[in-house]
């Protein structure tokens, strides 16, 4: 490229005479007639204006103007001298060559992050050198930029989905363990196993490893609504819906893995509040913890939800003050505490992490206030109903 960047300069560098073949003199300058003709050349230009001793352009010498910066680029000093312009863009696509060459050498899933870190980058410093060269120079780097960068965005998306979908990858574990299970599907019989939940969202977990590892340069996470965006001009990986999950992914990390351990908790308070008038009492039994209220004044009560036993039991119990039959609720497993309050009505109260539970059952009442530890409510509704396992495809 030097070589034939260096030839072109030559060739378009045409008021220089040519260099005389080896042993030819040059002609003699005092031709006769020379004296005469030179006379009648400053006459002429005096009529026209011409300054006094001003020489004439020489012929070539608008085209010669024109390449200037493409000879400033190449240098003067022959093709193989160093120096130059032109050696910073030999170094780039060198750089750049050897970048889609390791892509190429990769087999897809590697775990290696998918695109560079910004600011060091060979195509996109490559693409900054070519706002500021002579064409054909500038259009040639800016071609080469984009096919570099195409070439780099499907090898990212393969890579990504390859990592995701494959043998270690989160999609087979999320697809068996999250849809049709609940908490994530309300109505289903089966629960997500405990382990499964912590190993997919725990963090280090599957999906916060992959994140990190292959999205996380493609993913703008300033704002309230994660965004994708390029890097490097590569395209992302993942689409804006495969995003949206993996934020809905780190709002149930936080909810549950807020300690930053890998055993899900969740810390709380809840409050009787109100109890029908015809009920002499309300008991919520939460694994080995009983709430009793029986219109006394309202005392919060501290939950650590699963627990030391698990928490495998919880019912609700409301006494009717003539003396029948109990008004009782139950759910069992390791979500029962959910179970138990998605038979109940929950509504926020005034805050983010404040809401308001009601059980209404055989015309009895009775109502609860919770308040997560955090900004963060585990119980707001859709926090979990609304995930679902992203899907990437290469």
């Amino acid at each position: 490229m030097r070589a034939l960047l260096a030839s072109m300069a030559r060739q378009l560098t045409l008021s220089k005479a040519p260099a005389l073949p080896k042993g030819m003199k040059a002609p003699a300058v005092n031709l006769p007639g020379q004296a005469a003709f030179n006379k009648a050349s400053s006459q002429l230009q005096g009529l026209l204006g011409a300054a006094p001793g001003t020489a004439p352009a020489l012929p070539g010498s608008e085209i010669d103007a024109q390449f200037a910066p493409l000879r400033d680029y190449v240098g003067t000093g022959g093709p193989n001298a160093a120096g130059a312009p032109v050696d910073l863009t030999l170094q780039l696509l060198n750089q750049v060559q050897q970048q889609l060459a390791a892509l190429a050498a990769t087999a897809p899933g590697s775990g290696a992050p998918a695109a560079p870190a910004a600011g060091g980058d060979p195509a996109s410093l490559l693409q900054g050198e070519a706002a500021h060269d002579p064409n054909p120079v500038s259009r040639w780097l800016n071609a080469i930029v984009a096919t570099a960068n195409n070439l780099r965005g499907g090898s990212a998306a393969q890579g990504a989905a390859a990592a995701f979908n494959g043998a270690g990858g989160p999609a087979q574990l999320c697809q068996q363990a999250v849809v049709g299970r609940y908490p994530f599907d309300p109505s289903a019989s089966q629960g997500i196993p405990m382990g499964d939940f912590a190993h997919l969202f725990a963090p280090g977990g599957l999906l916060d490893q992959f994140f990190s590892t292959q999205v996380r340069p493609f993913v703008d996470m300033t704002g309230a609504t994660w965004h994708v965006q390029a890097v490097n001009g590569v395209s992302p990986p993942v689409s804006q819906g495969a995003v949206a999950e993996f934020q809905r992914a780190q709002v149930i990390r936080q909810l549950f893995f807020a300690s930053g351990g890998t055993v899900p908790s969740v810390q709380f308070s809840i409050t009787p509040v109100n109890l029908s008038t015809s009920a002499a009492q309300v008991t919520l039994q939460l694994g080995a913890l009983n709430v009793v209220y029986a219109h006394g004044p309202p005392v919060p009560t501290q939950i650590s939800w699963p627990g030391s036993d698990g928490m495998q039991v919880a019912r609700l119990i409301i006494t009717p003050a003539s003396g029948g039959n109990p008004v009782v609720l139950q759910a069992t497993g390791p979500w029962a505490l959910f179970r138990l309050f998605n038979q109940g009505s929950l509504r926020q109260d005034g805050s983010s992490d404040k809401y308001l539970l009601d059980f209404s059952q055989d015309g009895q009442e009775a109502s609860f206030e919770i308040e997560a530890g955090s900004v963060f409510n585990p119980f707001a509704p859709g926090t979990l109903q609304d995930f679902r396992c992203p899907s990437l495809h290469g």
